[in-house]
């Protein structure tokens, strides 16, 4: 005769089988929501919270820890407001994200105040740590929690190049600096050689942005001025074609707003010559011709490569100088060797250049503002005479 199992029995034991979990719930995003666990005090315990509703608890003894988790369905700011904290508690915050790593803390609020604290934070679940800074007070009377998330700024969370978020050229674009430790990445790629305008506008009263541009590798190529607070500008710089990043923050890294400033990154071509910063990229002219180019950026180089097919003497004329450039001349041979310079002729000034006794061969020619430190759109119109 077999031996028949008894299905109530088996029922008991699959049961008991998938909830015997200890903390873990298996319904609840990873991490806590137990209704099991006595008390909060765990990654694993943590009370889940509702968005944008207040919940309470309590420090209910010298070393009570308190833990809560939250989950964002996509990037943005984490917000969290603690209030109604009782007189003789000061209240520790720790910020953790999906993988428990610590991402933000509480300063020192001081004894019965509110702590609220905001950062950048990706997808997924978060927790929130929260106890007596000394350990050494309770109440039973509670606090007030609440976490909301602002993804206004669409662009967040980009605070590193890993991160940096893609954008169109020539479009303004709007983001914040929010909290005040923000970092905001971006990245994009020019087609073709140029002058790349970084235009920061609408910037809040109470921020004073930094810029910095890097190259593909992620080397910085340019940094802006201190601007001042509220302050809007351009930052300029000759590129080769391909991937830039940019990154905009508060100076001090101390002040953040919930109004959006306006950026774009732009690419000039109207130069057809640019980039040719260096004698390795110099441009290819004929003697005897009419040529335009610009003094732009600031510190910009413009190198010109030509060829005598046999000896004697060239006069360079340089005319329709901007009024603000002092346009200065270089000649090189074909190794690179300065072998003329003219004088200083002065802002807006024209410059007639004579380089005498040349041999045939190929040479250089470079242009640039003596002081490097002007700029201008407007093209000045050189030829180099044989």
């Amino acid at each position: 005769m077999k031996n028949l199992i008894n299905p109530v029995i088996i029922s008991a034991v699959i049961f008991l089988f998938f909830n015997f979990n200890g903390c873990n719930k298996t319904d609840s995003p990873s991490g806590g929501g137990n209704t099991n666990c006595p008390d909060n005090n765990s990654f694993q315990c943590a009370t889940p919270l509702t968005l944008g509703v207040n919940s309470q608890d309590n420090i209910s003894a010298n070393d009570d820890i308190d833990f809560f988790q939250f989950y964002f369905s996509q990037d943005g700011v984490t917000e969290i407001a603690i209030t109604n904290v009782p007189s003789n508690i000061n209240l520790n915050v720790y910020l953790y994200d999906n993988g428990q790593s610590t991402i933000a803390r509480s300063e020192n609020t001081g004894l019965g105040e509110s702590v609220y604290l905001i950062k950048g934070q990706g997808s997924g679940t978060g927790y929130i740590k929260i106890y007596d800074r000394d350990q050494n007070a309770s109440n039973s009377n509670a606090y007030s929690i609440m976490v909301t998330e602002d993804i206004s700024d669409i662009y967040e969370l980009n605070e590193n190049n890993t991160t940096a978020k893609l954008i169109q050229q020539n479009t303004t674009l709007q983001a914040k600096f929010r909290p005040n430790d923000d970092y905001d990445w971006y990245q994009f790629t020019t087609a073709q050689d140029g002058v790349i305008d970084i235009t920061l506008s609408n910037v809040p009263s109470n921020i004073n942005v930094h810029a910095r541009l890097y190259n593909n590798i992620v080397n910085e190529i340019i940094t802006s001025e201190n601007n001042g607070l509220g302050q809007g500008f351009t930052l300029s710089a000759a590129r080769k074609q391909g991937l830039h990043f940019i990154r905009l923050y508060d100076q001090n890294n101390d002040a953040n707003s919930t109004n959006y400033y306006n950026f774009s990154a732009n690419l000039d071509i109207s130069d057809v010559y640019e980039y040719n910063n260096t004698r390795e990229d110099a441009k290819a002219i004929n003697v005897n011709s009419d040529y335009q180019a610009k003094i732009r950026p600031k510190n910009d180089y413009d190198y010109f490569q030509f060829n005598l097919n046999s000896a004697g003497n060239i006069i360079i004329n340089v005319t329709n100088v901007p009024a603000n450039i002092n346009i200065c001349v270089s000649v090189y041979n074909n190794t690179g060797y300065e072998i003329a310079r003219s004088s200083n002729a002065g802002n807006g000034q024209p410059v007639i250049f004579p380089v005498n006794n040349l041999q045939s061969g190929v040479y250089y020619v470079r242009y640039w503002d003596l002081d490097e430190d002007f700029s201008n759109t407007q093209f000045y119109n050189f030829r180099i005479n044989k």
